[in-house]
């Protein structure tokens, strides 16, 4: 569902790619009903109206940014007026009804977005709760991998960077290490999709790659990049 001046209209399930150079909003989905709205003509501070009535558990998940620096704010405030209240376990693009300090009411849920000191800010209205559900819609979109990471070159004491960017909607993104003669470390795992490793050790060097994953439980792994530690004073 498309979101602008005009009204509303149908929009096709492909991702919306986003460029925050301020942050700004693009597709977001309702996962439990698997219903997308396409944010990115919203303007800031507009209110979108949620699909009701909304499960009492939704999960909320909206494809904004991958970039680490961003930040992320939700608060609550009911219907009648009143003031904005944050929730402190919302921290993220994904917004999951169903924490325990999330308000099972109807009302207005706020987020805001900060990158490199630049905001935006979306209200999203809900109107009426319905009975949790412990089912999730299928998502139209599978994750695949459109970028994949490149190999690096640095000297011992240097810092190595490797990224990937995933189509879909991912959740999370874990690093591994691959461990000779079989076998994988896990290195790092969380909802950025870059690796850092600073200050790097001969040690580091070896091939790495990536898995990310959804809320349905699909993944997608990245091919290999190989990083090679140069030592100091070659």
């Amino acid at each position: 569902v498309a979101i602008n001046a005009q009204g509303t209209s149908e929009s096709s399930p492909a991702l919306v790619t986003v460029d925050l150079g301020a942050p700004k909003f693009g597709l977001a989905r309702l996962l439990r009903k698997g219903v997308s709205y396409d944010l990115s003509k919203a303007a800031a501070n507009s209110i979108v109206d949620l699909a009701t009535p909304l499960a009492a558990n939704e999960v909320f998940q909206l494809n904004i940014s991958t970039d680490p620096k961003t930040t992320y704010e939700w608060s609550y405030a009911p219907l009648k007026p009143g003031s904005y209240k944050v929730i402190p376990s919302q921290t993220g693009a994904i917004f999951n009804f169903g924490a325990d300090d999330v308000p099972k009411s109807p009302g207005y849920y706020q987020l805001v977005t900060t990158n490199n000191g630049k905001k935006n800010s979306l209200r999203f209205r809900v109107l009426t709760f319905g009975p949790a559900t412990n089912t999730f819609a299928k998502m139209p979109t599978q994750l695949s991998v459109a970028t994949h990471p490149y190999p690096v070159t640095v000297k011992a004491g240097g810092t190595a960077n490797f990224g990937v960017v995933v189509n879909g909607l991912p959740t999370a993104y874990t690093w591994y290490k691959v461990n000779p003669p079989g076998g994988a470390a896990v290195i790092v795992s969380g909802p950025s999709p870059y690796l850092t490793l600073t200050p790097v050790a001969l040690s580091d060097a070896g091939d790495y790659f990536m898995v990310a994953v959804d809320f349905l439980g699909n993944s997608v792994e990245s091919a290999h990049a190989t990083l090679t530690v140069v030592p100091v004073g070659e």
